[in-house]
């Protein structure tokens, strides 16, 4: 996987702890990678009732207000420099939040975004829209989910992979997942571990299938396990393909929404790296996905990749300051 040469790092500039900010700085040390910290930010009080203000006074009032976030940035940039990192700040006007931090992402082709993230719920996330939630949906670039109190330097890698999939997006997002995993395994001297889940048939309700009373006839033992045979075959085809051991590969029993955080903490995974599949609006608001499900249950950080041939639905030209 090719190296550019920053980390962008998105700030909020409403919390005094930056845990984005503190597990990028160890990611870009091991990388030799720059970094960028980005406000994105909109106050619609500014530009309330517009029609009457002056346009001039509207955009200089942005621009005061975009300034004040420049300076914590560069405060939080001066003791980075004195460590020896080449440090960029960016200030930008932008709504909402998921898009501004895409566009920004767009112009400048980082390696990697890092956000700190934290709870919501399935509710919320219809009601309120969250910015982590839409940027699983819509950032292109490979996109870490950072949690609170849970810095790593030498991490326990597991990455989440369906190569029972015949969706080509989804085989080319395995093999992302897994070559960016082994990258960060080898840069940081961790440990990598290829996870995957088979849910038997036989555990599937025999209610939602046609066939009645003759299900046990169709689908028995012996055809069960020749299906986990078959998933775990592809395992070892997609290892094999990147020179991974099979010593690495992990092949569970259930779903992985369930499963997996439960795995996560037994094997003390420090970062856990997923796909993300463009649903309907609809699936996306009131039912989510695998990725969209665990980003709230698991307890170490996300690493989220889209396949190189997922566009975004974020337009890269900017849009006016006042609209």
């Amino acid at each position: 996987m090719e190296l550019t040469n920053h980390l962008l790092v998105v700030i909020d500039p409403t919390c005094k702890e930056q845990p984005a900010l503190a597990q990028a700085s160890i990611i870009a040390k091991k990388l030799n990678l720059d970094l960028e910290l980005l406000i994105c930010s909109y106050d619609s009080n500014l530009i309330e009732h517009k029609e009457l203000l002056d346009l001039n006074d509207v955009h200089q009032q942005i621009d005061n207000y975009l300034k004040q976030h420049y300076q914590t940035l560069e405060q939080l940039a001066s003791p980075l420099r004195q460590q020896g990192f080449k440090v960029n700040c960016e200030s930008i006007w932008d709504y909402p939040l998921h898009e501004g931090i895409v566009r920004q992402a767009m112009q400048r082709q980082p390696f990697m975004i890092v956000k700190d993230t934290h709870h919501h719920n399935k509710f919320s996330r219809a009601i309120f829209n969250s910015a982590d939630w839409n940027l699983i949906m819509n950032c292109p670039f490979p996109m870490l989910f950072v949690k609170p109190d849970n810095l790593w330097s030498t991490p326990t890698i597991t990455c989440s992979v369906n190569p029972v999939d015949e969706e080509q997006d989804s085989q080319s997002a395995d093999l992302d997942m897994l070559q960016l995993g082994k990258l960060l395994t080898h840069k940081l001297n961790g440990k990598l571990k290829v996870y995957h889940t088979y849910y038997s048939i036989l555990d599937v309700p025999q209610t939602i299938y046609p066939w009645g009373g003759n299900f046990n006839s169709i689908f028995n033992q012996e055809v069960d396990q020749q299906l986990r045979e078959s998933h775990r075959q592809s395992l070892f085809k997609l290892a094999d393909q990147l020179n991974i051991e099979h010593e690495a590969i992990v092949l569970e029993d259930g779903e992985a929404k369930y499963t997996l955080p439960k795995y996560v903490k037994k094997s003390k995974t420090d970062l856990l790296i997923m796909g993300s599949s463009c649903k309907s609006r609809f699936e996306q608001v009131f039912i989510g996905g695998t990725t969209e499900t665990v980003l709230d249950d698991v307890e170490c950080d996300i690493l989220v990749v889209h396949p190189k041939e997922f566009k975004s639905r974020v337009k890269k030209e900017y849009p006016p300051l006042v609209r």
